[in-house]
C-alpha cells in the first residue's frame, strides 16, 4: 500500500473575541517546504518557514471555520502570482 504524501500545509484555529469583535487565530505548520512565515505574514502575523501564525477577523457572514481556512490559503497563493 502506497502511502498518501503529506500536505503541503497543516492549518490549525481558534477563536477568541477581542473588542466585541471575533476573530480567528491560526496556526501553520509544514514539513514540505511550504513557507508558512509568508503566508502568515501576507496577513499580518508571522513566523518561521515551517510554522507561523496570523488572525483573521471573523463577521456574519464568514464561511465554516475550515472553509474559511481553505478560502483564505486560496487567496495568498492566487495574490502571490500576480
Amino acid at each position: 500500500d502506497k502511502e498518501s504524501p503529506p500536505p503541503d500545509i497543516v492549518i490549525g484555529f481558534g477563536f477568541v473575541v477581542e473588542n466585541g469583535k471575533p476573530k480567528m487565530i491560526l496556526s501553520t505548520r509544514s514539513h514540505t517546504g511550504f513557507d508558512c512565515s509568508a503566508l502568515a505574514k501576507h496577513f499580518g502575523g508571522g513566523g518561521h518557514t515551517a510554522a507561523a501564525g496570523f488572525n483573521a477577523e471573523l463577521g456574519p457572514t464568514s464561511p465554516h471555520p475550515y472553509l474559511f481556512a481553505e478560502l483564505l490559503v486560496n487567496r495568498y497563493e492566487r495574490e502571490i502570482q500576480k
